[in-house]
């Protein structure tokens, strides 16, 4: 059976390789958000469709990429922080 939310994506209709956000996030073992963000910023091949009343994204992924995507996870990312302006 299932929650309702896996329910509704047993019903998603994919081609090989495609995932939905929530379970490539699963096999990445990362939070959703991240994978949301690499969507709008083009990292990953995304599509989204429309079940009943909910959209899905589905994501595309084969092997290659999904080892691609795990480097990708591990790369340490630097943040830029502004200098303060000296206080007079």
């Amino acid at each position: 059976m299932g929650t309702q939310k896996q329910q509704h994506t047993a019903n998603i209709p994919r081609g090989a390789d495609e995932w939905t956000l929530t379970e490539l996030a699963n096999e990445l073992k990362m939070p959703e958000p991240t994978l949301y963000s690499w969507i709008k910023k083009g990292q990953v091949r995304a599509r989204q469709i429309k079940v009943d009343t909910r959209s899905f994204w589905i994501i595309t992924a084969n092997k290659q990429e999904l080892e691609e995507l795990r480097k990708l996870r591990t790369i340490n990312r630097t943040w830029i922080k502004p200098v303060a302006e000296p206080m007079q």
